[in-house]
């Protein structure tokens, strides 16, 4: 008689826990709304986990097939096809396999709902392969990463979460990465989601645990929703970088005045209303306005320029004031 129920009932760390504790041979079938895993026991150890999507995500990752190979490939017999074809050697197909199934058992202890269903039956692993991952090496492992996820959820609480490149990122002269690191921080475009970038990467929990470290490490931040405010402040100063390009310099210094009412600690206004003064000949004023900006942003990665900038305006202010003294 097969062993089965809720998963509700009897959580997967318990039940793993049984399988090895009675040292069972046969097979699990974890089902959910979605998708129906395959896992093959031998005396209470993983012997092998059927992961066909995966195998074929990792496939096309890494260009040992194309996407078009890849979907023409039947999922029942996968590891049979590989092999037969000459895609993979048994041994690079175990290798594949024990790497990428070892990442998708432990995320399977996150699963809370479903119906499992062990058949205990002698078992016939694709091509004889035994992984022979012992039951409690992996129930220790999954339970500290659910642990570490857990923790990582106050700076992650989604993966619908959208992340940008910090401003820090570009003041720091050397920032030293992993190549995997790297690789996560170039996926990082404002654009795609947690989801999407872990779908990327291929591994959920090692890229979780990157994107808390560029988080802690400030080297990326949670894009926000614009809002109302927001949008009216980012079209404004999208306009004063009109007026200038259009040489309506007056016109520029009119909004400026009007922008400086409502944001009055933003930096970017008294940033570009030096430029408009310094178009109009009013030196002393464009000197004023950079002045202010640096006093609300010293830190800022233009403040060396304009501090240069200033010196040399107000070199050039004084030899007009003096050039009736020649």
């Amino acid at each position: 008689m097969a062993l089965q129920g809720p998963i509700k009932e009897l959580g997967l760390f318990e039940l793993f826990q049984l399988l090895s504790f009675t040292q069972k041979t046969g097979r699990l079938e974890l089902k959910t709304d979605s998708r129906v895993i395959r896992i093959l026991f031998r005396n209470g150890n993983v012997a092998y986990v059927f992961i066909p999507e995966r195998i074929k995500e990792h496939l096309v990752r890494t260009g040992r097939l194309t996407p078009d190979v890849a979907s023409s490939l039947s999922e029942d017999n996968l590891e049979k096809e590989l092999v037969e074809r000459g895609i993979l050697t048994v041994q690079e197909l175990r290798s594949i396999v024990a790497s990428l199934g070892e990442k998708a058992i432990y995320e399977l202890f996150k699963i809370e709902d479903g119906f499992f269903t062990f058949y205990e039956e002698e078992i016939s692993p694709p091509w004889d392969i035994d992984l022979g991952f012992k039951t409690e090496n992996l129930i220790m492992e999954a339970a500290r990463r659910v642990d570490e996820l857990e923790k990582m959820k106050t700076m992650i609480p989604s993966y619908d979460v959208v992340f940008s490149l910090s401003p820090e990122v570009e003041k720091k002269k050397f920032i030293r990465l992993t190549p995997k690191e790297w690789m996560l921080l170039s996926y990082i475009d404002g654009k795609r989601t947690v989801r999407e970038i872990v779908s990327l990467m291929g591994e959920e929990f090692e890229t979780v645990k990157i994107l808390y470290g560029l988080l802690m490490a400030g080297l990326i931040t949670e894009k926000k929703e614009e809002g109302v405010e927001e949008k009216v402040e980012r079209e404004g100063k999208e306009r004063l970088k009109e007026l200038f390009r259009e040489r309506k310099f007056r016109e520029g210094l009119e909004e400026i005045e009007r922008m400086k009412k409502e944001h009055p600690t933003d930096p970017e206004i008294p940033y570009e209303a030096g430029f408009f003064h310094l178009k109009l000949g009013n030196f002393k004023e464009a000197i004023a306005e950079w002045g202010e900006f640096l006093t609300l942003a010293p830190g800022d990665r233009r403040a060396q320029f304009i501090r240069e900038l200033i010196d040399k305006v107000r070199s050039i202010d004084e030899a007009i004031l003096r050039k009736d003294e020649l």
